[in-house]
């Protein structure tokens, strides 16, 4: 699981390397070659207008010698093809500046995206919860079949033809019963299972699942893994109370 865990991370800071290098030669490369064309169409636009300045003064283009005329064309051709590169430079670097920012929000979403250790964390959170729920159904439905009576073990809801498949027997083994001997509806605020071990979360904190008697799941968190203030909280009372 950690060399998983470590790949994944691993993976996810290559990804995040590959694409801010790439970002920076695709920048590098359309500067140097936004420089290079307009440098190309201030020499082109220079040496046109000295044709055009000697077209003026002739009066008649036809009177230029036919190589000087066709030079003059020639030129006014390329000024145009270059104009039109450089507007097309300009939609590029506008193109580049929208990635940018792309890229920019990818990497702020990656940022905000939880660790592998955490995301793993936040799944077995989520099954155990879910967990706890079917197997709080499953006391409900054998308590309707045992006169109100909740299990006194959780392996009596598993079998084939009992509450829960044999599958769940791994899952069960994960809780156990508190306040053993409770009938259905007697204290629907009673804990009456919890999970058989905290678990600590990547910040530090511990976390326990507990299902209540009236089938609802609950979650507690604890900076020291103490949890008794919230289990004498959902405890059966005494009974003088």
């Amino acid at each position: 699981m950690t060399k998983l865990k470590l790949g994944v991370s691993a993976l996810v800071v290559a990804g995040a390397a590959t694409a801010f290098v790439i970002q920076n030669q695709a920048q590098e490369k359309l500067r140097v070659q936004n420089e290079s064309l307009t440098q190309q169409l201030a020499q082109l636009q220079t040496e046109n207008e000295s044709f055009s300045n000697r077209l003026a003064a002739t009066g008649d283009s036809k009177k230029l010698p036919d190589d000087q005329f066709n030079e003059l064309l020639k030129l006014r051709g390329e000024v145009g093809v270059l104009r039109s590169q450089v507007d097309e430079a300009g939609k590029l670097r506008e193109e580049n500046r929208q990635i940018s920012k792309e890229l920019a929000d990818a990497n702020q979403t990656l940022r905000s995206l939880p660790s592998p250790e955490q995301a793993l964390f936040n799944k077995t959170h989520v099954q155990t919860i879910n967990n706890s729920k079917e197997i709080e159904l499953a006391m409900k439905l054998f308590a309707d079949d045992h006169n109100g009576l909740f299990p006194t073990n959780l392996i009596q809801l598993v079998g084939d033809s009992k509450e829960l498949p044999q599958k769940w027997t791994n899952v069960v083994d994960k809780f156990e019963l508190v306040n053993v001997g409770m009938t259905d509806g007697q204290y629907p605020l009673a804990i009456s299972i919890r999970e058989s071990n905290p678990r600590q979360s990547p910040n530090g904190k511990w976390e326990r699942v507990y299902g209540l008697a009236d089938g609802s799941a609950w979650y507690e968190t604890s900076d020291d893994g103490n949890f008794n203030a919230f289990e004498q909280q959902h405890a059966i009372p005494p009974p003088n109370q």
